[in-house]
């Protein structure tokens, strides 16, 4: 539902149906969708059924919020390991340059 496989309005098995699919107690299957409804993203029809919940504006803004947190993180990470990979080729030129010139030429100790 979060990552917007499931639209709103998009029709839920049954908890008999998540029971048989993932072979578990009927009583597990009931509290997984109690506890979902109770938090909000999904609400029941009598003798229909259970659906998605249209996000509310705040909870659609925090969707696009952290969805834009995480590009950000990762843009950040790519950045980091690019300056470390440009470091380490910079610092690895310059002590190979230092060991071509002998070990009386100054060497920089500290980036």
């Amino acid at each position: 539902m979060q990552d917007g496989q499931l639209a709103p309005g998009a029709k839920l098995p049954s908890a008999r149906d998540v029971q048989a699919q993932y072979g578990i107690a009927n009583s597990t299957a009931q509290n997984a969708l109690r506890v979902l409804k109770e938090e909000g993203p999904i609400y029941f029809v009598q003798d229909r059924g259970v659906f998605v919940r249209q996000l509310s504006p705040r909870a659609q803004f925090l969707k696009r919020y952290h969805e834009g947190l995480e590009e950000a993180t990762a843009q950040y990470r790519a950045d980091e390991d690019a300056h470390r990979q440009v470091k380490h080729f910079v610092w690895d030129g310059l002590t190979e340059a230092w060991r071509q010139q002998g070990p009386d030429t100054p060497l920089i100790t500290q980036w």
